[in-house]
């Protein structure tokens, strides 16, 4: 059995320049900025020794981040994990009975392709799983493959084809 890795903790935050000066403060460093219009959010990673802090803010009122700061708040919004191959991992887990928000793969932000996990099938935690936007495995690459540029849409259509973000509400 493959132990999962940790990506990153999505947190939902109201003012995004306001988070990231509180978590500067915290002593983390912000790595990246980037617009997600597909979800209709902005994002900031900061590194960690093992993955990533993600703090995110929504730009539109019609955003599923909007909807969900509004019924919940800021805090902790998700966990993502990287799995090996996203497509294959979502057959299997709907094949187990897991209840799946995203039957398949979305574009994210840094180059990789996404899906979430229903929380009614992992105990109340919104999962999100991601792998790397060109092959669909993997995102250990997706920081070198950021700095090169947005990566080729993939042959199967998933995703649109432009930088899109890593969480959606």
């Amino acid at each position: 059995m493959n132990k999962l890795k940790l990506d990153h903790i999505g947190i939902a935050v109201h003012d995004l320049d306001l988070a990231i000066k509180t978590y500067e403060t915290l002593g983390f460093t912000v790595e990246s900025v980037d617009d997600v219009p597909g979800f209709g959010v902005k994002v900031a990673f900061l590194p960690m020794e093992r993955g990533n802090v993600e703090l995110v803010q929504p730009v539109r009122d019609d955003s599923a981040m909007t909807k969900y700061l509004e019924r919940k708040g800021e805090g902790i919004h998700h966990l993502c994990f990287e799995v090996y191959d996203i497509r294959a991992e979502l057959k299997r887990l709907e094949a187990a009975g897991v209840q799946l928000v995203d039957k398949v793969p979305r574009n994210g932000a840094h180059g990789t392709l996404v899906a979430f996990l229903h929380p009614k099938s992992t105990g109340g935690v919104l999962i999100e799983l991601a792998a790397d936007r060109i092959t669909g495995v993997g995102t250990d690459g997706r920081r070198l493959a950021m700095q090169e540029g947005p990566p080729a849409v993939p042959s199967d259509g998933a995703g649109g084809g432009r930088r899109a973000g890593s969480d959606a509400r």
